[in-house]
């Protein structure tokens, strides 16, 4: 598993610097978005970003209160259990897993 900067990440709000940066604490830089696409998609990115560890934790939350007890993947229906799967997936390329 690899290691990511524990959250919660923030972004800085324009025009408090000239890029978008998204940050963990003081002085710890996660992303700079430097880029040429139109201003929406730059800030949909960032957002995308700061939100990151908030999304991997909700997958992780999710997958332990769907199957996360004894007999609970018996009892799910076969779109659960698909929902489950993508679930975990999705833990495993955040994480650095190889799927």
């Amino acid at each position: 598993m690899s290691k990511h900067t524990q959250g919660p990440w923030h972004r800085n709000i324009k025009p408090a610097t000239k890029y978008n940066v998204v940050f963990a604490g003081r002085n710890t830089h996660i992303a700079k978005l430097e880029t040429d696409l139109p201003s929406d998609g730059v800030e949909g990115n960032c957002n995308l970003i700061a939100t990151a560890p908030d999304l991997l934790e909700v997958c992780k939350v999710a997958v332990e209160r769907l199957a996360g007890y004894d007999g609970a993947w018996e009892a799910l229906s076969p779109a659960q259990r698909s929902l489950v799967n993508l679930l975990k997936e999705t833990i495993q390329k955040a994480e650095g897993n190889k799927i």
